[in-house]
């Protein structure tokens, strides 16, 4: 078991054995249509600052979960799927679950001072990277495919502030934000400020792992003006085709969410002592 806490593992060791990194089709993950009417761009300052107005109110998520990996094996396309529910509270609460059948397989998550997984197959076992100083590590795999880490997914969801200093560019009329110190690149239709693109950049300053969105609908239980959010990502690791769709439902947010957004689902020890693994690897 490499010590790499990545969504890609567990979603291949949970739901499926033998998975190889081969190319198989997805679809475009190239540019979107051009606008016709797309406004000039602002400073990157104000387009962050438009942003961060955008989703201040969505510090907290509540959603069931489809996922489905294509991917090929033995020169045959295969696909596989599996349920869950996502629970997060911005910026550093976690749990991704994954299932079949009605019986959780795997639980990903972290909290402010570590990165864990449950394999709940068999006997069981927790994988545990702990973070004394409470940062998340530089955990990125290029030997697996599709490497989406719990500590990327709120930052793919759209949903993370951005800092004031940065780049803006125009790519067929829809704004491409780089901001300053976070390795992320937002690409926002100028209209809504939804993203249709948002990539995680990888220690060689390149992009590692992109998720298009789509399907966009309100998120209940927002205060305030409707907020739109993505309710399917296609997610891929740039330069391969293995693929991960990730759709939402019931996406709940605000007060609404709080409701279903236990503290122990968040709490390391008290899902130690819950799910019982037989085996605990403390992961160095």
């Amino acid at each position: 078991m490499q010590r790499f806490l990545v969504l890609a593992l567990i979603l291949a060791a949970a739901l499926f054995a033998g998975c190889k990194s081969r190319p198989v089709e997805v679809v475009p993950f190239g540019l979107p249509v051009p606008l016709e009417d797309a406004p000039p761009p602002p400073s990157y300052a104000l387009a962050a600052s438009m942003h961060n107005e955008r989703i201040a109110n969505i510090d907290r998520l509540w959603a069931a979960t489809d996922l489905k990996l294509e991917w090929i094996e033995d020169e045959e396309h295969k696909i596989e799927q599996g349920s869950g529910n996502l629970l997060l509270i911005r910026p550093d609460q976690i749990a991704l679950t994954i299932g079949k059948l009605g019986h959780v397989r795997l639980w990903a998550g972290m909290n402010p001072t570590a990165d864990y997984l449950f394999d709940l197959r068999g006997d069981g076992v927790v994988y545990i990277h702990r973070r004394p100083d409470g940062r998340p590590a530089d955990i990125f795999s290029p030997d697996l495919p599709v490497p989406l880490q719990p500590r990327d997914v709120p930052w793919l969801l759209g949903i993370m502030p951005l800092p004031e200093t940065g780049n803006i560019e125009v790519v067929n009329g829809y704004w491409l934000l780089e901001p300053e110190g976070v390795p992320t690149r937002l690409l926002l239709n100028p209209h809504d400020l939804t993203p249709f693109r948002i990539d995680r950049i990888g220690p060689d300053g390149t992009s590692s792992i992109l998720a298009i969105h789509s399907n966009f609908l309100p998120v209940d239980g927002i205060p305030g003006p409707t907020t739109l959010m993505a309710r399917r990502l296609q997610i891929v690791e740039n330069g391969k085709e293995a693929r991960i769709d990730l759709d939402l439902d019931r996406l709940r947010g605000g007060q609404q969410a709080q409701r279903k957004l236990r503290p122990a689902a968040f709490d390391l020890d008290r899902l130690i002592k819950s799910h019982e693994p037989g085996e605990v690897v403390e992961l160095q």
